[in-house]
């Protein structure tokens, strides 16, 4: 018998492995009991307890410690990947949905972005470290589709709206959920950018570069967020390097905002830079009032909780 992980199981797997070197989606879906006896040892990477799925209530494990899943919806193509003979995890996307399920709005539009984007967590320094992205948001939209009338699937469709491709680090997850989670979660509300898009270098001679990238991007509106974090943008040579590059995209018509950890930290300060996009890029914001006041206090508390390693409270 095989055995099917999913879950909370599924989401560690997904926050800290690499994208697999070939990629294989399985028709296969649970259709009767899981047997753990023979696979207890290969499956203490997965953690304690150990999530699975199984396609009916009789299905259950009834010995020993995993948390079985009943899914008795009928699975999609697509729903598990094969890792080895017997043994499946949920796809990134089957994954997406069962985590509708377990985590909050603001939660799974993180988890969402972790799946499309280009770093993994890790025990780093940093807390991460690039990978190639598991999925994309198309990718997630179909899948989210098929699944429609399961149970987390308009939980999914609604955080879809503020998942968006490519962040290439948690604080840009951060602040791109910041500045575009609805209002009424304490958000600002701005339309998604593209993130780390690249831009033509027009003007020659300026930089020796034909091409960069920019964490956020609103490309109708020429406005182009920067995180500067400071890690890479310390030293004469550098800061000659990103005046050289500021230069030549403000020549190409590119408004460039800086944003610093000083800035998105400090709640006024943070309020002043959001407001100032929020303008360039075309949208109205109100006043400040208690109410969104006390929204954008509990999603910057939910945004910075255990931020190096993304993991919900």
């Amino acid at each position: 018998m095989s055995v099917y992980i999913g879950y909370w199981s599924a989401y560690e797997y997904w926050r800290v492995s690499d994208a697999l070197p070939v990629p294989t989606p399985s028709r296969a879906h649970p259709i009767c009991g899981v047997r753990m006896g023979d696979t207890d040892g290969e499956l203490d990477a997965f953690g304690v307890p150990l999530h699975v799925v199984v396609a009916q209530a009789n299905d259950r494990v009834r010995t020993g410690s995993p948390v079985c899943h009943v899914w008795s919806a009928g699975f999609p193509a697509g729903s598990f990947v094969w890792l080895r003979d017997g043994l499946y995890i949920s796809s990134p996307e089957r994954s997406f949905v069962e985590m509708a399920t377990e985590l909050s709005l603001v939660e799974l539009v993180r988890y969402g972005c972790l799946l499309c984007s280009r770093y993994a967590y890790d025990g780093d320094k940093r807390g991460f470290r690039k990978r190639t992205p598991l999925t994309d948001v198309r990718s997630l939209r179909r899948f989210v589709e098929k699944s429609r009338g399961c149970i987390g699937s308009n939980k999914a469709l609604r955080a879809l709206r503020f998942i968006a491709d490519s962040s290439a680090s948690p604080m840009e997850t951060n602040l791109v959920m910041a500045l575009c989670l609805s209002r009424m979660i304490g958000g600002y509300g701005l339309d998604l950018p593209e993130l780390n898009a690249c831009i033509e270098v027009r003007t020659k001679g300026l930089v020796q570069r034909e091409r960069f990238e920019c964490d956020l991007y609103w490309r109708k509106r020429h406005v182009a967020v920067e995180y500067d974090s400071g890690e890479h943008h310390s030293g004469n040579a550098a800061e000659t390097r990103d005046s050289a590059r500021r230069s030549a995209l403000i020549s190409q018509g590119v408004t460039v905002v800086s944003i610093t950890p000083d800035q998105f930290f400090d709640a006024r300060k943070f309020d002043e830079s959001a407001r100032a996009v929020a303008k360039l890029t075309g949208k109205r914001l109100p006043p400040n009032d208690a109410s969104w006041m006390m929204k954008r206090y509990r999603l910057r508390k939910e945004l910075l909780q255990d931020m190096r390693q993304g993991k919900p409270a």
